[in-house]
């Protein structure tokens, strides 16, 4: 039923629907470093990083954002909200709905290239920093644009509220912030169907009856022989790339690229295909 309501809201306006990419669509192994004196005394992960209040002297690190996505995960409730909103954009009239996703990431092709094998094909925007008020100047500059309906969905308090505080200087604009808080996995309970909103179990080793056992990447024989494994699996299309995609990110960071290789022939390969 909210669903339908919000629907009613929207209808006739012009709608901008922005997420987060780190922590809100998906989750990776990248760390934010902290560094004081040029020395790295210890790391974040995005969501740690999202509420630190650096001491003096400290600083940030994001070199882990600067290069390709390793081990990348759906965040399967959101990353299914983000399908539904390109798919409404895609139904409205030109221009009635734009989907976007905003990253502090400096690099927006991976982003890109990751979201394309899981099937999403949304616009990325970049913004190179990781300060709260960049988020909420790009926005502003969407509804200068004629944008009058806001969705901005991100994890960091910090970005919530500059979205907030900006929005506060357009009280025409309709608005709806939501702060995502990815904690501790909700494991799947027994009788719970295995894509019930109700759990966060992936296609990962968190959702054991469903992963795909026995895939390796220490040879390339041993990639071709988990290919084909993934390809007889019966899994579903997006199961078998998610696969696929993170022993190819784990080839790369144990420095197998030849194995990273036949991992990312059969990801085009299934692109091309679908």
């Amino acid at each position: 039923m909210a669903i339908k309501l919000i629907d009613i809201l929207f209808e006739g306006r012009k709608v901008l629907s922005v997420f987060d990419f780190d922590d809100t669509i998906a989750k990776s192994d990248a760390w934010v470093y902290v560094t004081k004196q040029g020395r790295i005394i210890k790391k974040l992960d995005p969501a740690q990083f999202a509420v630190y209040k650096p001491k003096p002297g400290e600083d940030f690190n994001f070199k882990d954002f600067d290069r390709k996505i390793r081990n990348p995960r759906l965040i399967k409730r959101n990353a299914d909200l983000l399908r539904k909103q390109l798919d409404k954009a895609r139904r409205a009239s030109r221009g009635a709905r734009k989907v976007t996703i905003l990253t502090a990431r400096r690099l927006g092709q991976p982003v890109t290239s990751f979201l394309k094998t899981m099937g999403i094909d949304a616009y990325v925007v970049p913004l190179g920093s990781a300060d709260p008020q960049k988020k909420a100047d790009w926005i502003e500059s969407q509804i200068q644009k004629g944008y009058d309906t806001v969705y901005f969905m991100d994890d960091s308090n910090k970005n919530i509220a500059a979205v907030k505080n900006m929005l506060n200087k357009y009280p025409e604009v309709t608005s709806i912030t939501k702060l995502i808080k990815e904690g501790a996995r909700i494991p799947r309970k027994k009788g719970q169907k295995r894509k019930s909103s109700k759990h966060s179990d992936l296609y990962t080793d968190e959702d054991p009856k469903g992963t795909i056992h026995g895939l390796k990447f220490a040879t390339v024989k041993d990639a071709i022989a988990s290919v084909r494994k993934i390809k007889g699996s019966g899994r579903k299309h997006a199961h078998k790339v998610q696969a696929a995609v993170a022993m190819e990110q784990r080839a790369k960071a144990a420095g197998k690229k030849s194995a990273a290789a036949v991992y990312r022939k059969y990801i085009n390969s299934v692109k091309k295909s679908k």
